[in-house]
């Protein structure tokens, strides 16, 4: 978990940086209650011993490889060295040969909270603070829409291409399926806690997908013209559809109430047969991500001691998911 300062590794432009970036963390280990973190934060590289790893801060230094490199033709940062505040290195490279970095990913994951459209549909929680960035003034607001899509733009500075790549399968995953339009109009509404109705805006719910898949694909061909979008792969395995169905069905009675009862928002009525519909008819995957955003945006109560929460977990780590996925933002109290 990251409890100190970030800065995530992006894009710097045009010209390729030769300087070493540097991230700050205080980390803590869940399993030792909050203690130093001592070696099990590192997925590989000589271990520290626990007892010597008195600091929770890690020092995380990055290199910057450009687009020529072979292995990463977008450009990316990899990990260079890596070091607890005051011991010994933790993990650091003999070799400068490009080839031989760490790749960043494991680090990226670490802060990942949600991935594709339901990591877009997530961000209605940072919209205050985005409006403050970019338009400061009322006068300047170009309006929800326009908010919205460079939002989606934003995509591409947050992650790696793999992961910002999930964003337009996810799209087409919908827009390729037969579900009718005010199906996935109510999964796009409980996603977002209804602050943005594509109907209130005149289009529908297929037109605002298409919208967002044009604006980050054109973001994309600005750097690489050439990127052509992968296959939709939807998750089709009916164990794993069961899985999900039965994980929804154990806090469907309190998400209908708490998706036809919001006290802001458009309300996303029919909120359960929808999100089963996506599982059943569209992806396991994408319907399983849908309704845990639903199920944090109407704060619905999974307590962590509760079997329900380990449920959530675990499916959670079938599918694969980073760490925070499954677990970031949901009502786990259990006071």
């Amino acid at each position: 978990m990251v409890e100190g300062q970030t800065e995530q590794a992006q894009r710097m432009g045009k010209e390729k940086p030769t300087a070493l970036k540097s991230i700050e963390w205080v980390v803590r280990d869940l399993d030792v209650k909050g203690a130093p973190i001592g070696c099990t934060w590192v997925r590989s590289g000589t271990q520290v011993d626990k007892l010597t790893a008195t600091s929770r801060k890690v020092i995380v230094q990055l290199k910057y490889i450009g687009k020529g490199n072979r292995a990463h033709l977008h450009g990316k940062w990899v990990v260079y060295t890596s070091i607890f505040e005051g011991v010994t290195v933790a993990h650091e490279h003999e070799s400068d040969s490009e080839d031989d970095f760490v790749e960043v990913e494991f680090i990226e994951d670490i802060f990942v909270t949600d991935i594709g459209l339901t990591w877009l549909a997530s961000r209605w929680r940072v919209l205050e603070e985005f409006y403050r960035e970019h338009f400061p003034s009322l006068a300047d607001d170009p309006g929800p829409v326009t908010v919205w899509l460079m939002l989606a733009e934003t995509s591409l500075d947050q992650f790696d291409r793999t992961k910002a790549a999930q964003l337009g399968q996810d799209i087409q995953r919908l827009l390729r399926s037969a579900l009718p339009d005010e199906t996935i109009r109510t999964v796009w509404l409980a996603a977002t806690h209804g602050v943005l109705d594509p109907d209130e805006h005149g289009m529908t719910a297929r037109t605002w997908l298409r919208r967002i898949e044009e604006t980050r694909l054109a973001s994309v061909h600005q750097d690489d013209p050439a990127f052509v979008p992968p296959p939709p792969q939807p998750v089709v395995d009916e164990e794993l559809r069961r899985a999900v169905i039965e994980v929804i069905h154990t806090v469907a009675k309190p998400l209908a109430l708490a998706s036809e009862t919001t006290p802001y928002g458009v309300p996303a009525t029919g909120l359960v047969p929808a999100l089963e519909r996506v599982v059943t008819e569209v992806c396991a995957d994408l319907g399983y991500r849908l309704f845990l955003r639903a199920v944090k945006a109407y704060f619905v109560s999974v307590p962590a001691d509760g079997d329900t929460y380990g449920e959530f977990v675990a499916l959670g780590e079938r599918f694969g998911y980073p760490y925070w996925v499954a677990r970031e933002g949901l009502n786990d109290r259990t006071d």
